[in-house]
């Protein structure tokens, strides 16, 4: 982000600057390092900025199609937004990935939101993100063994990449290959130790292995922790989840909300949550 602000100050009216300081925001938003009040308003403005100074800038209009969908919850806008980036750049595999995975994904067009991914890896076969986005996709589709040999590519890409680490560890865990998992989550913070994501995890998977008092001890941690530091409702809501603790993870979920968590968009389609779908404040 820094770097990013750094090139604005060199030169205001870059757009492409804007729209990067955007996506820096959004990001660590999503990624649960900065509260969603802090950082989605500051990525609103910033991509703003960027169409103003270059209307036809099309991983500018992709990126503000993520903000209505993460931050705002407006479906028609960030269709629209999405689909003109598409549009004004339909070989640009950025803006493919972002209309699957942050627009398709949440509405529940889950094969459509496989198809798109995999057109975006067919033009960027090399990149990590979108890969992981697809290891995810097939994570929901509940074909863990396709989504775990995505990771894997991740991991012989890049064996440093935390974020495919702590992801197939939640498939492992999902596929209940518990101790699979945490040996994910270990790695996953030799990688990067301020992942913030990776201790609910873990609390959620010794929760679904048996290991109650460990996964509660783990969850007062991050409680604690929550008190000066942003962590995600959703992530704490995993655990609570997995508890069986349906009153504290709708809670968590309803805190969520009043965040504006970019997480919640994983309320539909992520298996962690099935055992809440019965219940009527699920809906």
């Amino acid at each position: 982000r820094h770097l990013f602000e750094e090139a604005i100050r060199l030169d205001p009216e870059y757009a492409l600057a804007h729209d990067g300081l955007a996506y820096a925001w959004y990001q660590e938003s999503f990624l649960g390092f900065v509260a969603p009040k802090e950082a989605m308003p500051k990525a609103k403005a910033a991509v703003r900025r960027a169409i103003e100074l270059d209307e036809s800038v099309a991983e500018a209009h992709a990126t503000l199609g993520v903000i209505l969908a993460l931050y705002d919850w407006d479906w028609n806008g960030a269709e629209r937004e999405l689909m003109r980036s598409i549009e004004l750049n339909g070989s640009s595999p950025v803006s493919r990935d972002v209309y699957a995975f942050y627009y398709l994904r949440p509405v529940g067009r889950i094969e459509e939101a496989v198809s798109e991914t995999q057109q975006a890896l067919s033009l960027d076969p090399l990149s990590i993100l979108f890969r992981v986005h697809l290891g995810f996709l097939f994570y929901i589709q509940g074909q863990y063994q396709h989504s775990i040999a995505q990771f894997r590519k991740v991991l012989e890409m890049n064996p440093q990449y935390y974020l495919a680490h702590a992801m197939m560890g939640n498939v492992y865990t999902l596929a209940g290959e518990f101790e699979a998992a945490l040996a994910c989550y270990a790695r996953a913070r030799e990688a990067d130790a301020k992942g913030k994501f990776v201790d609910s995890l873990e609390a959620m998977t010794l929760a679904l292995a048996g290991r109650r008092a460990e996964a509660a001890a783990l969850l007062d941690q991050i409680t604690r922790r929550a008190a000066n530091d942003y962590i995600s409702p959703v992530s704490i809501a995993y655990i609570c989840t997995a508890l069986g603790d349906k009153d504290r993870a709708f809670e968590n979920l309803d805190r969520a909300i009043y965040d504006r968590d970019p997480n919640v968009l994983g309320l539909k389609s992520n298996p962690i949550f099935e055992t809440l779908r019965t219940d009527k404040r699920y809906h």
